[in-house]
């Protein structure tokens, strides 16, 4: 049964969905077709044509049927498209070709997007044979300033140029391909100049930027390859020291292949591990940390990068399981006489009882020291110091008495009645206290985490090889 508090919210909740249901009501009828429409109406008796006709659009937009929007909007229309024309028509006579084009293009636009919107206005022919000669000329000369722009290097401008163009004649000449490269080769170059300083990752970069821009531009697919050589993170990763002195097997370096293998950067490749142990047992004496012999073994390999570390410490914290008494109800029923009806039936009675909650967690933990250097110059990538950590959690329930009828629940004394006494019999309650009462007994093994700690570690690991990578030069 619904409480009074929830009954109250639930009133509560409902008048605010009405005061906004409301609000956003007026809110429309503010701004309403009809009063955009008188809006542009007041425009229009002004003179202000242009937006007396912006205003007209927004509400036929809104209402398609609203007569008087579309007859303001003919009206002040064609009064604003009459003043473009007489701009054009005088800047074509002044031989502003340039402007002259792109008066009549806002024109023409204007008149397009009320023919959209089935209002019909007056544009006499006589202006577009203007326009096409004027827009022939526009063209030629755009098109050899942009072509001079780019023979001097001057690409932002040239693109500019271009970009107008576009907006008159998307289809002029080779333009929209004169474009591209204008917009391509600063990128490129761009490029370049990373390459020569040899900032191989920028580069390749820009170089992908330029062929998103226009593929198949100069070399950029052997400049790609070549980037991505130089990129190339061979990667050799060495057994870790210390891993063999515990009761358990540790091999953090294979879960950290794994991981750098589910990852697939394509910058990353991995020497091979049984190449690596067969060249490591051929060497003695061993050090890690720089050692000369191993980065020399590393780089016989074929590898350019090097990945060492140590286990410093594996910790196992032994289980923790504790054990509280807690207040609950068991279940049983009565046989009773219906007073209305004098018939018998069975009801649900609750009675205090007494039930143990326990609780417990098992943790063990793995620290290690680990390092990667790059094998060419021994600069270290990085070298730091990582922990992780894993565990089981128990939660469970036993109790003596009938289980299947067992609730949780307050009381305050055995004997008497109080006020706060409840039983918790809602759904929810119960299959939590089912699951309590099922609930696992035993601590996982430890031998069965060993495997998600060293998973734990391998991401760790991984992560600070991928940052590592990422952020070469």
């Amino acid at each position: 049964m619904p409480t009074l508090e929830s009954k109250l919210l639930c009133i509560r909740r409902y008048a605010v969905m009405v005061s906004l249901s409301l609000f956003l009501l007026g809110l429309s009828a503010c701004q309403s077709p009809r009063k955009w429409t008188a809006k542009g109406d007041e425009m229009a008796a002004a003179g202000l044509y242009e937006e007396a006709s912006l205003q007209y659009m927004r509400a036929l937009r809104a209402k398609p049927t609203l007569i008087e929007a579309r007859t303001g909007l003919k009206r002040s229309g064609q009064q604003h498209l009459d003043a473009l024309l007489l701009k054009f028509d005088r800047l074509h006579r002044e031989r502003q070709l340039t402007d002259a084009v792109f008066a009549f293009v806002k024109a023409e636009r204007f008149y397009r997007d009320l023919e959209a919107l089935r209002v019909e206005l007056d544009f006499p022919a006589r202006y577009r044979a203007d326009y096409e000669s004027d827009k022939a000329a526009y063209l030629e000369g755009a098109y050899n300033q942009a072509a001079r722009l780019m023979d001097q290097g001057q690409f932002t401008e040239a693109q500019a140029v271009l970009a107008d163009m576009k907006r008159v004649d998307p289809n002029y000449r080779d333009a929209a391909q004169m474009e591209r490269v204008a917009r391509v080769i600063p990128v490129y170059e761009d490029g370049l100049a990373m390459f020569d300083r040899q900032r191989f990752r920028a580069a390749h970069q820009r170089f992908k930027d330029a062929e998103a821009i226009l593929p198949g531009f100069r070399n950029l697919d052997s400049m790609m390859i070549v980037c991505e050589n130089r990129l190339m993170m061979k990667l050799a990763i060495l057994p870790f020291d210390g891993s063999t002195g515990f009761a358990f097997m540790l091999t953090p370096h294979t879960f950290l292949r794994s991981a750098l293998t589910m990852e697939r950067n394509r910058f990353i490749q991995l020497v091979d591990e049984v190449a690596i142990n067969n060249a490591l047992q051929q060497q003695a004496n061993l050090l890690f940390g720089g050692n000369k012999v191993i980065l020399e073994t590393a780089r016989s390999l074929g590898a350019n990068t090097v990945l060492g570390g140590k286990v410093l410490e594996l910790q196992i914290i032994p289980p923790d399981l504790r054990s509280e008494v807690r207040r609950g109800w068991e279940g049983y029923t009565v046989e009773v006489v219906n007073p209305t009806n004098q018939q018998k039936q069975t009801e649900t009675r609750y009675k205090k009882v007494e039930y143990t909650e326990w609780t417990g967690r098992s943790v063990i933990r793995m620290k290690v020291q680990c390092q990667m250097v790059n094998a060419s110059n021994e600069e270290v990538y990085f070298s730091d110091i990582f922990q992780v950590e894993t565990g089981d959690e128990l939660r469970y329930v036993t109790y003596d008495g009938d289980k299947s009828r067992l609730y949780a629940g307050v009381w305050a004394d055995r004997n008497r009645v109080d006020p706060s006494d409840k039983v918790f019999t809602e759904r929810q309650e119960r299959r939590d206290m089912e699951r309590l009462l099922n609930g696992r007994r035993e601590f996982a093994p430890v031998s069965g985490m060993m495997g998600e700690l060293q998973t734990a570690m391998s991401v760790r690991l991984r992560d600070a090889v991928l940052f590592a990578e990422k952020n070469r030069p």
